[in-house]
């Protein structure tokens, strides 16, 4: 199986630090192998962006672009990344339906919160993929009543 590709924009290095050994902490547990390209702003992910990311964990606190912004441009050119918030203001939690972000996390990110957040990712991220070579068999085949979750 191949690696999943993940992004990390952060501007706090400790916080961004925390996921990456989470990331690492994960790995170890589960074999899985990930494909991490780091962020420290918003605005950096959002300049170059083309969809190959599977995940995307984004704050929403950063001081040129926020995360929430960046999610709302990201989502212009990619309707499938698996988008989850970090974020020390639950407050900005309820506008991540906005841009369809699969959840948030709450700083600083405890393992075991991030490792329920993770799995879900991952196994969206899977069940995506699987349908990724046809959307429309996907389409037909969930209006008999199998692979429902391939519906975009």
């Amino acid at each position: 199986m191949r690696d999943i590709r993940v992004g990390v924009v952060e501007d706090d290095p400790a916080s961004c630090q925390r996921v990456l050994d989470h990331l690492n902490q994960y790995r170890s547990e589960t074999g899985t192998e990930f494909t991490i390209s780091v962020f420290d702003d918003g605005e950096q992910i959002v300049e170059k962006y083309t969809p190959m990311y599977d995940i995307l964990f984004l704050d929403i606190e950063m001081q040129h672009m926020d995360g929430m912004a960046a999610a709302r441009r990201i989502r212009e050119r990619d309707n499938t990344v698996v988008i989850v918030f970090i974020t020390a203001a639950p407050q900005y939690a309820i506008n991540g339906y906005e841009v369809q972000a699969l959840s948030y996390l709450l700083k600083p990110v405890p393992y075991f919160a991030f490792r329920q957040e993770l799995k879900r990712s991952i196994d969206m991220v899977r069940r995506r993929g699987r349908c990724a070579w046809s959307w429309r068999m996907c389409c037909i085949s969930s209006r008999f009543g199998t692979r429902s979750s391939c519906i975009r």
